[in-house]
């Protein structure tokens, strides 16, 4: 059984601005990115079966093992996914807010409406030969920012008034946005992850920011998907995210981790604590990083690279510590989770565990409206024991009803059934098109049976 099926709000989100382009060409993009490659693969779905999968990878082969487990419903559709670890779409704000109004005026009630999908359509990939030949739309336009610098870009998808696109807004006033006045906690864990309002307070903080390994994006709108207890705090990786420079590499977000928990960045600093007994009374303490890391914290890097012209710079300051199998890594009381490339592939096998989640992240997941933070999981902002480990039951307990294979299989089964209605020719008139009293014959089956399974024999 699965939790809150229709708890997905956020596919209907993120699919609205695609209502703003004609079905043909969203098959004809879906078609042409499957073909070129470019960092793009495909799956390609005919007659109900898998038929092909174009650029495969590691990432194609696992969604389209998930894709066969629910296919036979699937009308015919290419998949085009995303295969890199970054993100590729910067659409600018003002296009976004054309298309939604466009899917606004297109919303209508029709008597008539139908809930199949439309067979044999064209402008869907040949999946027998190479075909080119594509409309001129259809081309990605994938370019790299100047200089590598993401921010240049993303900050036109951002809306006028937020940090990001307002001169006149400080750090500190978009530090208000999302974190408490006292204490720094963050308290809105949305805007904590929205480069809109952190990214001026982190552009120079986060490894996709500042020294991205690889950066390709598009400014156009495209169908492309993304790709599911000691007393102490573990976190090993390697140094991916960026690329380490002399006199740039402390300024990366996993380094800054490494620097802050080993204690070799501050020495000794001053900072407020929740007073023993107090409600919601925070006082001065004087702390010493050094000497509570070798207490406490077990984090490093199992391996450096990606360094220019070498990682000679990391000899005084880092050392490499050996990997920990992930069940080992279980046994701890707080287990770190912080980006690399791109999103992190460990964070759901941590809210299974009994340890406690802390997260740092620039990135949203399929996820992310299934979490709550401060219940489920601390948010770390990127730039408490007993507390600890309530949260960490909670978001156990929570993770395992919401985030299990069943629950990832389902966002993916909806997913592709709202896009395969989007890319539809007939897409006006595929929906539901009872008036909800066939529910209540099913509601009523459930009455009667508890009704039989209560009643004295």
């Amino acid at each position: 059984m699965v939790h809150n099926v229709d708890d997905f709000q956020q596919i209907i989100d993120d699919l609205r601005p695609f209502w703003a382009t004609e079905p043909w060409l969203l098959r004809q993009m879906a078609a042409s990115l499957c073909e070129r490659g470019d960092g793009i693969g495909g799956i390609h779905i005919r007659d109900k079966t898998v038929t092909k999968l174009s650029h495969p990878s590691w990432r194609i082969e696992a969604l389209a093992a998930v894709i066969s487990r629910f296919v036979n419903y699937l009308p015919d559709m290419g998949i085009a996914v995303n295969t890199l670890d970054q993100p590729r779409l910067v659409v600018p704000f003002d296009e976004i807010q054309r298309r939604l109004e466009v899917e606004q005026n297109l919303r209508h009630t029709y008597n008539m409406t139908e809930d199949s999908f439309t067979d044999s359509m064209d402008h869907l990939l040949n999946l027998t030969q190479s075909q080119g030949g594509w409309d001129k739309q259809t081309d990605p336009q994938w370019f790299s920012p100047p200089r590598q610098r993401l921010m240049e870009v993303a900050k036109m998808a951002c809306p006028p008034e937020t940090p990001a696109r307002a001169r006149e807004m400080t750090i500190e006033d978009a530090d208000k946005l999302y974190k408490t006045p006292v204490g720094g906690f963050v308290r809105n864990f949305n805007l904590s992850t929205d480069l809109c309002t952190i990214g001026p307070t982190i552009e120079e903080l986060h490894s996709l920011l500042i020294a991205p390994v690889s950066l390709s994006i598009s400014q156009r709108l495209l169908p492309v998907f993304g790709e599911c207890k000691e007393d102490t705090l573990l976190w090993r990786g390697v140094t991916s995210g960026g690329i380490s420079r002399l006199g740039g590499w402390t300024r990366l977000h996993r380094q800054r981790l490494i620097l802050l928990t080993n204690g070799t960045a501050d020495h000794n600093e001053t900072i407020l604590i929740l007073s023993e007994g107090a409600q919601n009374v925070y006082e001065p303490a004087d702390y010493g990083p050094s000497d509570f890391a070798q207490d406490r914290f077990d984090v490093g890097f199992t391996e450096i690279r990606a360094c220019e012209p070498d990682c000679s710079m990391y000899d005084s300051m880092v050392s490499v510590k050996p990997p920990v199998p992930l069940g080992e890594q279980f046994k701890v009381k707080y287990l770190v989770d912080i980006d690399g490339h791109g999103f992190s592939g460990r964070w759901r096998a941590f809210l299974f565990s009994r340890s406690l989640g802390l997260k740092a992240t620039i990135f949203r997941e399929w996820h992310d409206s299934r979490l709550i933070p401060w219940r489920h999981f601390v948010p770390l902002d990127n730039r408490h024991d007993f507390v600890a480990n309530k949260i960490a039951s909670q978001g156990r307990s929570w993770a395992s009803q919401v985030l299990r294979d069943e629950d990832m299989d389902i966002y993916v089964f909806l997913l592709l059934l709202e896009y395969g209605r989007i890319i539809d020719d007939n897409r006006d008139h595929i929906g539901y098109g009872g008036d909800g009293g066939e529910l209540d014959d099913f509601d009523k089956s459930f009455v009667t049976r508890d009704e039989s399974i209560s009643s004295p024999s």
